[in-house]
């Protein structure tokens, strides 16, 4: 996972496809055979590279860097019926998670 200037390690980067899928670190942990403290050194890392501090903040940097696009993650996260039968309630939020791309701070 290439990010504008800046470069994953290997570990760091199937930490971070694991995150965007939607995996907590107790989850990911066993998948990589490591530590939930390793998972989250991991994580801290690639934190520090993008610059961000939370999961959140995160996710937004890779919904605008297009590392995965907000279907991607609705389907990993909430199942393929999730994509198809959003709730109306939720489109407010769609749309602004849509537009993270365009916006220009964190």
């Amino acid at each position: 996972m290439s990010l504008p200037g800046k470069l994953l390690s290997a570990r760091e980067d199937q930490v971070a496809q694991l995150m965007l899928r939607g995996l907590m670190r107790k989850e990911i942990a066993p998948r990589l055979g490591i530590t939930e403290n390793t998972v989250d050194k991991h994580m801290e890392a690639v934190y520090y590279k993008l610059g961000v501090v939370s999961r959140t903040a995160f996710l937004r940097v890779a919904l605008r860097t297009g590392l995965v696009s907000l279907e991607e993650f609705t389907r990993h996260t909430y199942g393929e019926l999730a994509v198809k039968s959003r709730p109306s309630h939720l489109a407010p939020l769609v749309n602004h998670l849509s537009e993270t791309k365009n916006l220009a701070t964190v």
